[in-house]
């Protein structure tokens, strides 16, 4: 038995032990955070959610203006995808503050 066929029949052991181990659900941690860190990761979670809810309320302030400028140059509606990056991006911080809520 060559070294090539040594490494793949151990790689296909692991294989199978990890999957037979996430089946059985051995590997099952909960996550907990250490003692006195909680308080101050919660304060620095609010920080971030309450600077994020800021800056999309500024990105819309922005993308409308820009817009209103835009059309009143008689240029062409290209603002309007920076609006939707600005909702897509409200989005992403509501379902990752929904995440963040499931996961804590």
């Amino acid at each position: 038995m060559n070294l090539f066929s040594k490494v793949v029949d151990t790689a296909g052991f692991a294989r199978d032990w990890l999957i037979s181990a996430w089946i059985r659900s051995e590997l099952n941690p909960t996550p907990k955070a250490p003692p006195g860190v909680e308080a101050k990761i919660q304060t620095v979670l609010n920080w971030l959610m309450w600077i994020a809810g800021a800056a999309v309320i500024v990105g819309f302030i922005v993308g409308g203006l820009m817009l209103a400028v835009s059309n009143e140059r008689g240029m062409g509606n290209d603002n309007v995808r920076r609006i939707g990056y600005v909702i897509l991006g409200a989005i992403v911080i509501a379902a990752s503050s929904a995440l963040a809520k499931a996961l804590l």
